[in-house]
């Protein structure tokens, strides 16, 4: 089914859909009912502490909305009753409905973008007098863990009513398999909120929330907050989530001469994830320590997948009051990477590959040099068979495990007191930011770390590559259902196509068009684009009838392709002899920062033309193009950010060789009970043709 940032529709959702575009032409019940009744509810669900996975109702404080606004007080026989509400030791009786949820605006978005999962709920308070005191209380406290449903009647699905359960692979925990399409669920906790009194009496409550997992990637690093003292000089201090880890990794370290299956056993098990399915591989190299000979130090490297566990058990577990299931996962199965044969590690001091990471040949043995023969030099279990089974690489050379890269704690130290010595604290979200920044560095740019929340279950976050797209060519967009007067129908109400072109590309395009001295520089960003950049022209055949038929933009007859491609080869073979000899250079020295730079700028420029194929390389680096689609839809539950979609209507050149990926979804409901869903996509490389 793919990977989260390049998958398909759910299978049942693409059938309501084409089903839903079909009914302008049927006047079956079904049809008609479908058509009558996407009137949709909303209910508000306040809990009384903050875990919104504790749903039952010993947890629930007050709800709003639902089935309540058709019954009881808010019909005439009960707002117009003696059923009166004792206000300072007396009843009072204002004959005014209860509050209610008059609309709401909930989005959920690919945080690798920077976006967020938020709502907003508009509710009115007719008698604030009656009823002010409660819904302040409850509505009006930051922190408060709420749960947001928006519902159409079953009436309003024409053939399927849930999604199919295995529409992201695998799921985290096991998705329900009773999902329904006419029902959406957004749980977050409440961020902040406006109330405005009207000159009739009248208070409108506006509320905002976040999405749950977006908000304890703002709990702090300390590991002890109760007993931290801020006032203490940190630039002249290790931080205390450095010195722990450090003295967790000196003890495992220390216990290699033990059976190290024990060991990696024991260190599995973290608290509160028991409902997790964490697969690892076979692999026990987690931690190593690793003498190096410049600077005459031990230095101890941990996985980035056990790091991020560290993360969970020192720093979220301990913040359970005030995060409850807060839980990061990065590891085998969730993150992956493009495979990139030559790619290694510029700064291997720091961040290392340990399979992967070979600089050059030694000049005596002719054998690959590795870290170990630069200087590092690392501990050995009395079998002396350690190290030697972690793969960077799969072996079947489609992906690369990212999680597997290894961090030198002191790096992990110097973004701490980077950041804390101006600020005196750090969150967990910035820590991976700028983890994630030495990686892609590191790495030329080829790994990308994202903090995202997983699109069918966003109360947890995954830490992963966002630039792998997972196995592409299984995955088949779903074409969007949008001219009313083809077969098919429509489902589209609204729909935009912008092109935003950065002012770099737009010189570009002005020097790909009036010059014939192309850079490699400008070819990598944009390749695809200018590779498929022809026009359609219309002609007359030998009997005078118009047909249409495409035409390189130089109208040179594909010369321009072929030219394209061949640079392009070019620029490989010349970037790719350019590594090998960085590599070299690297390898010969022990600590050489000028040496460092060279093997750094060339591997981002063979990252950046990693195969002698122009479009086997666009389709690796997936290159993302500055043409937004925005579609807006009646109310549905099931589109997930990443899904691939297509549109008809377009112009072929965009249908050829280019997709749209979903990047936000928007669920608005307005005071007439209409319900619209808002698909936002950005176009990216296609690979399933």
């Amino acid at each position: 089914m793919g990977q989260i940032f390049y998958s398909e529709v759910d299978a049942n959702l693409a059938n309501e859909l084409d089903a839903r575009a079909a009914v302008a032409t049927d006047r079956t019940t079904t049809a008609l009912n479908y058509m009558v009744s996407k009137i949709a509810n909303v209910e508000l669900i306040a809990y009384k502490n903050q875990d919104v996975k504790n749903q039952s109702p010993n947890n629930r404080l007050y709800t709003l909305g639902g089935d309540r606004v058709r019954k009881g007080n808010y019909l005439p026989s009960g707002f117009l009753s003696d059923d009166n509400v004792v206000f300072n030791k007396s009843k009072t009786n204002t004959y005014k409905v209860p509050p209610f949820i008059t609309a709401c605006d909930v989005s959920i978005n690919d945080h690798s973008f920077g976006l967020l999962n938020s709502a907003t709920i508009n509710i009115v308070i007719p008698d604030p007098i009656r009823d002010i005191d409660l819904i302040e209380s409850i509505f009006a406290r930051p922190g408060r863990a709420l749960t947001l449903r928006i519902v159409h009647p079953d009436e309003a699905i024409v053939v399927n009513g849930y999604l199919d359960a295995s529409t992201i692979q695998p799921a985290i925990p096991v998705k329900p398999v009773n999902t329904k399409i006419n029902v959406f669920e957004f749980d977050g906790l409440l961020t902040s909120f406006n109330m405005s009194y009207l000159t009739d009496v009248t208070v409108q409550l506006t509320v905002h929330a976040r999405g749950t997992s977006n908000v304890y990637t703002d709990v702090s690093m300390l590991t002890d907050p109760d007993n931290t003292d801020l006032t203490k000089d940190t630039e002249k201090l290790p931080s205390d989530f450095y010195e722990k880890i450090h003295t967790e990794l000196k003890s495992l370290v220390d216990s290699l001469y033990k059976k190290t299956t024990e060991i990696h056993l024991a260190y599995q098990a973290l608290p509160d994830t028991s409902e997790f399915q964490e697969l690892y591989g076979e692999h026990d190299q987690w931690y190593f320590r690793s003498n190096l000979l410049w600077d005459k130090q031990e230095h101890y490297y941990v996985q980035i997948g056990l790091l991020v566990r560290y993360l969970n058990q020192f720093i979220l577990t301990k913040q359970q009051k005030f995060t409850p299931g807060a839980f990061i996962i990065c590891n085998d199965i969730y993150c992956k990477s493009n495979y990139y044969e030559k790619m290694i590690s510029a700064d291997p001091d720091n961040i290392l590959i340990l399979s992967a990471d070979v600089y050059g040949k030694d000049p005596t043995t002719k054998q690959d040099r590795h870290f170990v023969d630069r200087g590092g030099n690392w501990k050995q279990d009395t079998d002396g068979d350690m190290y030697t089974d972690t793969t960077f690489h799969d072996e079947s050379k489609s992906f690369s495990y990212p999680s597997r890269i290894f961090i030198n704690t002191n790096v992990i130290n110097s973004i701490m007191t980077q950041v804390t010595v101006k600020t005196k604290t750090m969150n967990v979200g910035e820590f991976l930011t700028e983890l994630s920044k030495r990686i892609n560095s590191a790495t030329g740019g080829a790994i990308d770390f994202k903090l995202v929340s997983h699109p069918d279950n966003p109360n947890y976050l995954l830490y992963t590559d966002r630039n792998y797209l997972g196995d592409k060519k299984q995955i088949t967009p779903y074409n969007v259902p949008m001219m009313a007067n083809r077969e098919r129908g429509s489902v589209v109400r609204d729909f935009k196509f912008e092109a935003k072109l950065p002012s770099n590309m737009q010189s570009l395009m002005y020097t790909t068009t009036n010059s014939d001295n192309i850079s490699e520089e400008q070819i990598a960003p944009y390749m695809n684009f200018m590779y498929n950049n022809s026009d359609k022209i219309r002609i007359k055949d030998d009997k005078g009838r118009t047909l249409e038929v495409m035409q390189d933009a130089d109208g040179k007859n594909g010369k321009s392709e072929s030219e394209l491609k061949s640079k392009y080869k070019e620029s490989h073979e010349k970037y790719l002899k350019a590594l090998e000899v960085a590599k070299q250079e690297f390898g010969d020295t022990k600590l050489n920062l000028s040496k460092q730079s060279q093997l750094k700028a060339a591997i981002q420029k063979y990252i950046q033309f990693p195969t002698p194929d122009i479009k086997t390389s666009a389709q690796m680096q997936s290159p993302i193009y500055p043409f937004d689609v925005e579609f807006t839809i009646d109310g549905i539950n099931g589109f997930r950010y990443g899904n691939c979609v297509e549109f008809d209507v377009l112009p072929q050149k965009y249908k050829n060789d280019t997709t749209f990926s979903i990047k936000s979804i928007t669920h608005n409901v307005n005071t007439t009970g209409e319900w619209t869903t808002v698909i936002r996509c950005i176009m990216q490389a296609r690979f399933d043709k």
